[in-house]
């Protein structure tokens, strides 16, 4: 949870105060171009990773390093959207990756496993017989989880960190053509 929440943040912070505040010059007289293929690739990759893992911990870091790409698409913008993009995606992304494996180790405190063809649901006590006490209780629990997530900080932090880095790439290279 630290590395995923902090300390990955910190590097990409460590970028924008001093890469590009220290050094302007420099930055803005490197390869942008390159910088953003290699985010755009970092997000595709990582995309791809987390799709292919069976394990839930695995699954929730290797997103993680796919939104770390949307932070480094930003930061190569070297436009004030852009940063401001990479750095709400940052702040937003370390909230949510920690809530992610507190999440993930409720899921293995239930189920035994982090495996997640293993996991076959979550209303069967450890007989496999339904409880319907247990059914209502994850119903009206899913009903708020997905009123929040449709509603709540996921949706903001997806709309505004990424959709700043994203737009702001998109306008530097309209620019440069």
């Amino acid at each position: 949870m630290l590395h995923a929440g902090v300390l990955m943040k910190l590097g990409a912070y460590g970028v924008v105060r001093l890469g590009i505040g220290l050094l302007a010059d420099a930055a803005r007289s490197s390869g942008r171009g390159s910088s953003a293929r290699i985010a755009c690739i970092n997000i595709v990759y990582g995309a791809l990773s987390a799709m292919a893992q069976t394990d839930l911990k695995y699954v929730v870091a290797y997103s993680s390093v796919s939104h770390m790409g949307i932070v480094m698409l930003g930061v190569a913008t070297l436009t004030e959207q852009g940063l401001n993009g990479a750095v709400f995606q940052m702040v937003a992304h370390g909230i949510m990756t920690g809530l992610f494996f507190a999440l993930v180790g409720l899921v293995y405190e239930k189920a035994h496993s982090r495996e997640i063809f293993k996991m076959g649901g979550f209303a069967h006590d450890d007989a496999g017989h339904r409880d319907g006490v247990h059914d209502r209780r994850l119903l009206v629990a899913r009903a708020a989880g997905d009123r929040g997530l449709r509603r709540g900080v996921p949706d903001v932090r997806r709309r505004l960190g990424v959709g700043a880095s994203v737009v702001a790439a998109s306008r530097r290279r309209s620019a440069r053509s």
